[in-house]
C-alpha cells in the first residue's frame, strides 16, 4: 500500500498531467456526455465515503458553535469574494458565472488531509466538510440564483436534484459500504481514494478538452480570478477564525476549509446545468488543481513551527 499511498499524494501532478493531456490532444476526450462526468464524480463521492468516518469527528460535533460559524463563514466568504471579484475583472459571462459557482460550493473532502499536514484539528476539517457537504443541495443552488439569478436562469431544482444524486448518494453509500464490510476492506481501504483521484482527473480533462480555445482567450485573466478567489478564502478563514477566538490550530484548519472547494461539484453543475454556455465549468476546473497546490503550499511551510 506503499505505493498506493504515494500515487494518492502526487493528486496535484495527476491532474495537471490530464489537464496537459486534453489541451494538447483534445479529440482524445470526445463524445462525453455530462450523465458520464456525473456517474464519474458520483465514483468520487463513493471513494470519499469509503474513508470517511463521522466518529472521528464525534467529539467536535459537540461544539455546534464552532460547526454553525464556521459553515457560515463558508457560503459566504468564498461566494461573495466570487461576485466581488467578477464585478472587479471584466470577463466573459460564462466565466463569471463559472467562478461565482465555484464559491458557492461546500468544501473539499481533501481538505481533511491538508488540515492533518498543517497540524490543524482534523475533527474540526470532518465535521466541517460533512456539514457543508449535507448542507450544499440546497444552499449552493440558492446562493447561485440569489447572485446572478438576474443575469442567467438558474435551475434550483435540477441544481439540488443533481447534488443529491451525484454527490449525498454516492457519499451515504460509500459511508454504509465501510459501516457493513468495516475490516474486510481496511487492508486495501487507500484504494478508494485512488478511485476518487482518477475520477477527478478524468472529469478536469474532459472541461479542458471542452474549452481549448477559451482557456488561450482566457487563461491569464481566469487564473488570476482563480488564484485571487482561494487567497481570498484562506485569508478570510484564517481571521474569521480569530475573530470567533478559535485556536490556532483550529484557524488553520479553517483557513484551508474554507480556501478549499469542491470544485469537482462546480464542474459537474457546469456540464449539467449550463452546457448551452461553453466555460462555465472551466473556473471549477482550474480551482481544482490550483486549491490543491496552494493549501498544500500552507500545510507544508506556513505555521510549520507552531503546535
Amino acid at each position: 500500500m506503499r505505493t498506493v499511498k504515494l500515487i494518492n499524494g502526487m493528486f496535484p501532478l495527476w491532474v495537471v498531467a490530464g489537464c496537459a493531456l486534453a489541451f494538447y490532444h483534445p479529440a482524445l476526450f470526445d463524445g462525453w456526455v455530462s450523465e458520464q462526468v456525473t456517474l464519474f464524480f458520483g465514483l468520487t463521492m463513493f471513494g470519499i465515503g469509503v474513508t470517511l468516518r463521522i466518529e472521528d469527528a464525534s467529539g467536535t460535533l459537540r461544539r455546534w458553535d464552532k460547526i454553525l460559524l464556521g459553515s457560515l463563514a463558508q457560503f459566504t466568504i468564498m461566494p461573495l469574494a466570487a461576485f466581488a471579484l467578477t464585478r472587479l475583472v471584466a470577463v466573459r459571462p460564462e466565466l463569471a458565472l463559472g467562478l461565482v459557482l465555484t464559491g458557492c460550493v461546500p468544501g473539499a473532502m481533501s481538505s481533511n488531509v491538508l488540515a492533518y499536514l498543517a497540524r490543524g484539528n482534523v475533527a474540526y476539517s470532518v465535521a466541517l466538510t460533512t456539514v457543508s457537504t449535507f448542507l450544499s443541495p440546497w444552499i449552493t443552488p440558492a446562493l447561485t440564483l440569489v447572485l446572478l439569478g438576474d443575469v442567467v436562469q438558474i435551475p434550483y431544482v435540477g441544481m439540488m436534484l443533481t447534488i443529491i444524486k451525484a454527490v449525498l448518494l454516492p457519499l451515504l453509500a460509500g459511508m454504509v459500504f465501510r459501516r457493513l464490510l468495516g475490516r474486510r476492506i481496511a487492508g486495501f481501504i487507500e484504494l478508494f481514494p485512488t478511485l476518487s483521484i482518477f475520477a477527478i482527473v478524468v472529469i478536469c480533462a474532459v472541461v479542458v478538452a471542452r474549452n481549448v480555445e477559451l482557456i488561450r482567450e482566457a487563461s491569464a485573466t481566469l487564473l488570476v480570478l482563480v488564484v485571487a478567489l482561494n487567497a481570498v478564502g484562506m485569508a478570510g478563514g484564517w481571521y474569521f477564525g480569530r475573530l470567533i477566538r478559535l485556536r490556532e490550530a483550529e484557524r488553520r484548519t479553517l483557513a484551508i476549509e474554507i480556501g478549499m472547494q469542491n470544485a469537482g461539484m462546480g464542474t459537474v453543475l457546469a456540464l449539467t446545468h449550463f452546457s448551452h454556455m461553453p466555460g462555465v465549468a472551466l473556473p471549477s476546473a482550474i480551482f481544482t488543481v490550483w486549491c490543491i497546490v496552494s493549501a498544500s503550499l500552507f500545510s507544508l511551510t506556513a505555521f510549520r513551527g507552531s503546535k
